[in-house]
């Protein structure tokens, strides 16, 4: 059976996660929207190449409900894909207030346009940060995200995607709205913000291409799965096409599912891949990454691949070599352009 393609909407379409996902949609014959309040430029336009003059820019922010309304009307969207949220990581933990108007509210408004406009889809971009601590291994959707004795690891950006995640359950029990949301884990690529340097991959590869000397105070061990953003990208292109049919589920962890991979190991393989990176990352952590790492552990990404048909092309050796070779793509572009 041929599937029918749709009119996607992307809110933050421009961030990271946003244009490879935009691309893949794109490829895969949707119609898409990228409605955000930039449009993708620099490593992010490369990212999205000719795929970039067929993706209509909208610009609007989520907090604004009449706008968001109106552009759906305008392009016809059949359903929307969430990633939308305060893009310094930051500002959740040092203005809790914010986050809610912002990331929260924008949930709200983005389930309230699909139930007024009776949409097909809302895929809901969530994340690992819903977690308490680690109380079993490998952690799967079940694993608690409220307590009795604690709440997310994650402070108020967890908070903000537990509430999400929790409203998009009350619009699909009051209002049969369809959704599917994913649990993403430390996802990178060319086009990573400087935000998420606490990652270290972004400075591990990059100063590395350019051959530059990189020097991290602390971190080397800390533990994570990090997910390349194509397999990201597979996994919202996936949620957005499911026939509801086969979903048992609607949460979905996506990441690996591997071992955990630290930035000591990062930096070993870089040097594999490019012999003359000189990288000195030490050992300890800072006072956040301290309480964070509690929730870390092996993801069982397998309702991920039972009903979406989610399976990671890249583990974080390929994800890496597929970032080196990006990133020396869009240098090379750019002396061209100059």
């Amino acid at each position: 059976m041929t599937q029918k393609l749709s009119r996607v909407l992307v809110t933050g379409g421009s961030g990271l996660i946003g244009v490879y996902t935009m691309r893949r949609l794109v490829e895969k014959g949707h119609q898409v929207v990228d409605y955000d309040m930039v449009p993708p430029t620099g490593e992010r336009a490369f990212v999205l190449g000719d795929f970039k003059d067929k993706i209509v820019f909208e610009r609007a922010g989520i907090e604004d409900l009449p706008s968001l309304l109106l552009a759906v009307k305008k392009h016809r969207i059949e359903k929307i894909v969430h990633m939308a949220a305060t893009v310094d990581p930051e500002i959740p933990h040092k203005s809790p207030s914010v986050a809610f108007r912002l990331d929260l509210g924008g949930t709200v408004n983005v389930l309230e346009t699909a139930r007024i406009l009776d949409l097909k889809r809302v895929v809901f971009m969530s994340s690992i940060g819903v977690y308490t601590t680690k109380k079993y291994e490998p952690i799967d959707e079940n694993h608690p995200v409220l307590q009795g004795s604690e709440g997310p690891v994650s402070t108020a950006y967890g908070a903000c995607k537990v509430g999400g995640e929790a409203f998009c359950w009350a619009y699909k029990e009051a209002f049969g709205l369809d959704f599917v949301a994913l649990r993403p884990s430390a996802v990178y690529g060319l086009g990573m913000g400087s935000f998420s340097l606490g990652m270290f991959i972004k400075p591990i590869v990059e100063n590395a291409v350019k051959g530059e000397p990189l020097r991290i105070e602390r971190g080397r061990d800390y533990p994570r799965d990090y997910t390349y953003a194509k397999d990201a990208a597979q996994a919202v292109q996936l949620a957005t096409d499911v026939n509801p049919s086969k979903l048992k589920d609607r949460v979905f962890l996506v990441g690996t599912g591997q071992k955990l991979v630290t930035p000591g190991q990062l930096a070993t393989t870089i040097r594999e891949f490019i012999p003359t990176a000189d990288i000195e990352i030490g050992p300890g952590l800072d006072e956040y990454d301290k309480r964070e790492i509690l929730m870390r552990g092996v993801l069982d990404i397998s309702r991920a691949r039972q009903q979406l048909g989610y399976e990671p092309q890249y583990d974080y050796r390929e994800g890496m070599r597929d970032y080196i070779t990006m990133y020396r793509g869009y240098l090379d572009a750019a002396k061209e352009a100059h």
